[in-house]
């Protein structure tokens, strides 16, 4: 599997929290080259640990989700 990212900011909007697994280019940062989206979680109230969980346990669940 790819190399993964984690990526924790406010939506567009600003009215939620959202952490958002990526690879390829990093989604903040323009001409960091492609980005492709694997998944995103709405984590409003979430402590730091808590989205470090959830990320460890979708790199073991969701390896990259071509099921069918």
């Amino acid at each position: 599997m790819a190399n993964l990212d984690l990526t924790v900011g406010p939506s567009a909007e600003g009215t939620r929290k959202l952490a958002i697994i990526s690879t390829g280019g990093h989604p903040q940062r323009p001409n960091s080259g492609e980005c492709v989206v694997l998944a995103v979680e709405r984590v409003d109230g979430w402590g730091k640990r808590k989205i470090d969980d959830w990320f460890e346990r979708m790199k073991v669940e969701q390896p990259w989700a071509t099921r069918q």
